[in-house]
């Protein structure tokens, strides 16, 4: 047995005990020490008072949790030699090297308990030493299924650059080619033949649509078309590889990298400066450059906006240039700056010419199946979705009506893998989401975790790529998604807000949370899961949910009644980005449930469209929430002590509906008194039903201005260790500038402009938009300008000063809006 040592203690160890996320926690060691305790050789003397601390702090090194990662059965010397140096000095020799040697097995063995699920998955490729033969085997079939490399030398030779590019873009080009289209704001079709011609109208595109719709062929199309063109130069940057160390920093710090870090992942290996000087032999005078930058959303959270930025701001020096990238939501990219393309799904037509022709062409029965099949809205829609589509040819399967059932089809039968199989690689999938890897995976904790035979079946049956010897990542997010997704469906206790951000790569995308609800069997569990969701992030909530009632999934009536009610209820929130969105989907989700929540002009219409489809039975938690939101009918009458104290409810329907009825009615002296308590009283507490107390506490004082709440709200921004507890700090307290008379409007701006530098980029956001704000004092403008401007002058960056100068010019754009 070697311990860690040397270079294995560096940078990949260090990465470990990130995913581990436990380093340094003190109640981790405390539990471990005590473990060892209670279970250690009873003839061995009791450990003094001073030996426990020394030994829990011990427990808590990182060279302690190196040395047990590295241990499996033998007892590392440097394990027993550390213990024994926590043990006092009065023991004899023996005595000291027999405790430590106890103590040592037993934290040992006992490590893997204290760990959550996904940890242990980590752990195991450290652990599973006995495995190096079979990952060397998988090694040597790697180097048969390796994703070819370009040519690494730098030449700025543009015919040799094009070969190059070409050939990277053979092989990225799917085995089957389905005759997509897209919309713009010109025409709901188009071919992707005239693709190049639109592209090179803008200068800024984004290609979005579900996933499974063909971005990535679209974009690969694309690029084949323009780099056949005498007067294109085109650079092709593939990020869903790009996930190593120093982009998770990025990512955690919310730097932005630079464009030659970015190029790292271009299909032909380039710099800028390669680039410029390849362009400069192109001989035609209308020569353009075209970025074609694909999976944007398939980055580590928070890394996609600092990418973007960087990039946006490197083309503006390029006059004739265009940038496209591909992206599951148009979230991210508002017009004018951004034109935006969705890829439509296929024609039932062109499915219908696409199945086998001997379903077509035999029995009048096999041709009734067919039609079936078609004309069924789940498998159709299903194969209107050209991943899908794929899959059903390629297995020749045709009865999937859902994406998870097709993708599990995909294991179980093309590549012959038992339930237990794919289990294990579920907590796998998980694993990887929650360390924040991104989409590429280390190929050794793969094989640890799901076996030599299922890597090998993934490997040859091409369901993984591989971009190097150590290296991984399923062909298509989606299977991913599925895995990470099935883990989480078994495991309700996961159901909470770090899971649900790995997930989504901190909201990028709602894929895998929405194949999470289609393999809920009960009704109580999917009530359970929703709640849990929306607790999370509203908007992720309703969008999972129009899904699944789009697609025929069924809810629960009283859970659509819910959601759908308060999200009618935010279509009159006054900040314009929140209202605007809520409209939106208030239309979108209406238009699958047949309420009439969109055209309720007043609370109090709302109020009688909740009253016109429920009569408030039901189970307990929603005859409680029907209760408090009928109170949004009356906002003159002041709120009851009752139901004030429904905001700090861990059922997040109840507190969040209680939370707005505190802003819709008169709270009082009272109430606010109680609501300030519930805050404090929640402030030291780190559980995430604490944090949403917090939360709402803040967001409910933003309406009623006072000195008192506005120093709570302070407090909040200044000292609250939960991010979303000081983004909605920050939105309460514009808000309560923006209804406050001119010398208190001018006080808490002082106080604001005072924090900008402090502030993080989230919470920093809200200082644009939560200022976008309905019904705000007739001297809002002249006085919020100022703040704004100084939040841009403070941008040290040139992509932070042209986000500041767009939010400025959107607050222009609003406020002659709103005052004409």
């Amino acid at each position: 047995m070697e311990p860690l040592t040397g270079a294995l203690a560096g940078k990949a160890v260090d990465s470990l005990f990130r995913a581990l996320g436990r380093l340094g926690e003190r109640n981790r060691a405390e539990k471990l020490a005590h473990r060892a305790l209670s279970k250690r050789n009873t003839s061995l003397p009791e450990p003094s008072a001073a030996e426990r601390r020394r030994l829990e702090r011990f427990f808590a090194l990182e060279e302690t949790w190196s040395l047990l990662i590295e241990t499996s059965v033998e007892v590392s010397p440097e394990l027993v030699r550390g213990i024994e140096a926590c043990l006092s000095g009065d023991r004899d020799a023996a005595t000291r090297r027999s405790m430590a040697a106890d103590f040592a097995e037993l934290a040992i063995s006992e490590l893997p308990a204290s760990l959550d699920p996904d940890d242990r998955v980590v752990l195991s490729s450290y652990q599973n030493r006995h495995l190096s033969d079979q990952v060397r085997e998988i090694r040597e079939l790697v180097s048969e299924y390796r994703e070819p490399k370009a040519t690494t030398s730098l030449s700025a030779d543009l015919a040799e650059y094009r070969r190059q590019l070409q050939h990277a873009i053979t092989w990225r080009r799917p085995t089957r080619l389905f005759p997509l289209t897209f919309r713009d704001n010109e025409a709901p079709e188009k071919p992707l033949d005239v693709l190049p011609e639109v592209v090179a109208a803008h200068r800024q595109v984004a290609i979005h649509a579900k996933a499974g719709s063909g971005k990535s062929a679209a974009l690969t199309d694309l690029a084949s078309r323009l780099n056949s063109s005498e007067n294109a130069l085109v650079v092709f940057v593939d990020l869903k590889p790009w996930a190593h160390e120093r982009n998770k920093q990025f990512a955690a710090d919310g730097e932005s990298p630079t464009v030659d870090q970015i190029l790292e992942a271009s299909a032909v290996p380039a710099t800028a400066a390669l680039i410029q000087s390849i362009h400069g032999d192109l001989a035609t005078a209308d020569a353009r450059q075209y970025w074609l930058v694909d999976g944007i959303n398939e980055l580590p959270g928070g890394l996609s906006r600092p990418v973007l930025e960087s990039l946006t701001t490197y083309l503006r020096g390029i006059v004739r240039s265009s940038l496209v990238v591909t992206d599951r939501s148009p979230t991210r990219y508002s017009p004018p700056e951004w034109s935006l393309l969705e890829i439509n799904p296929l024609r039932p037509t062109d499915v219908d010419l696409l199945l086998p022709s001997e379903l077509a062409n035999t029995s009048e029965a096999n041709r009734r199946s067919r039609n079936n099949a078609l004309e069924d809205s789940g498998r159709r829609q299903l194969l209107t979705t050209p991943f899908f589509l794929d899959v059903a040819m390629t297995d020749g399967r045709w009865t999937w009506e859902t994406s998870v059932q097709a993708i599990h089809g995909m294991f179980r039968e093309r590549l012959s893998l038992s339930e237990d199989d794919i289990d294990k690689l579920a907590d796998f999938a998980l694993a990887m989401y929650t360390k924040r890897e991104g989409l590429t995976f280390p190929l050794r904790e793969l094989v640890a975790t799901a076996g030599p035979l299922a890597a090998r079946r993934l490997i040859e049956s091409r369901v993984l790529l591989i971009p190097d010897d150590d290296s991984a990542a399923f062909y298509h997010q989606l299977l991913h998604d599925y895995l990470a997704s099935r883990s989480l469906a078994k495991r309700p206790d996961a159901w909470a807000p770090k899971y649900f951000d790995a997930l989504s790569f901190d909201a990028n995308t709602y894929e895998s949370l929405i194949m999470v609800l289609d393999q809920i069997q009960s009704e109580e569990g999917i009530s359970d899961y929703i709640t849990a969701l929306y607790d999370w992030n509203w908007f992720g909530t309703i969008r999972c949910v129009e899904r699944a009632l789009r697609d025929d999934w069924r809810l629960p009536r009283h859970l659509t009644v819910v959601l759908s009610a308060m999200l009618g209820e935010k279509r009159f929130d006054p900040v314009n980005g929140s209202r605007a969105r809520a409209e939106q989907w208030t239309e979108k989700l209406d238009g699958v449930t047949g309420f009439r929540f969109g055209q309720a002009s007043t609370i109090a219409a709302l109020v009688e469209e909740v009253e016109r489809i429920s009569d408030g039975s039901g189970p307990s938690w929603f005859r409680v929430w029907y209760g408090l939101f009928r109170q949004l009918k009356e906002p003159s009458r002041i709120i009851d002590e009752l139901a004030v104290s429904e905001i700090s409810n861990p059922d997040p329907f109840i507190g969040w509906t209680a939370t707005q009825v505190a802003r819709h009615c008169d709270l009082g002296l009272d109430g606010a008194r109680q609501i300030r308590a519930m805050y404090r009283g929640a402030r030291h507490a780190s559980d995430d039903i604490s944090h949403s107390i917090r939360w709402r506490a803040v967001h409910a004082l933003g309406r009623h201005p006072s000195s008192e709440n506005a120093q709570l709200l302070l407090e909040a921004i200044d000292s609250d260790a939960y991010s979303w507890v000081v983004y909605g700090a920050v939105r309460s307290f514009l808000e309560m500038a923006a209804l406050s008379d001119v010398d208190a409007t001018d006080r808490f701006l002082s106080q604001v402009d005072a924090r900008l530098t402090q502030l993080p980029a989230e919470p920093l956001s809200q200082v644009a938009w939560a200022t976008q704000y309905e019904g705000a004092s007739a001297h809002w403008a002249d006085r919020v300008w100022p703040l704004l401007e100084h939040a841009r002058d403070l941008q040290e960056t040139e992509e932070g000063k042209e986000l500041w100068k767009a939010r400025l010019e959107a607050f222009k754009t609003w406020w002659e809006r709103e005052s004409s």
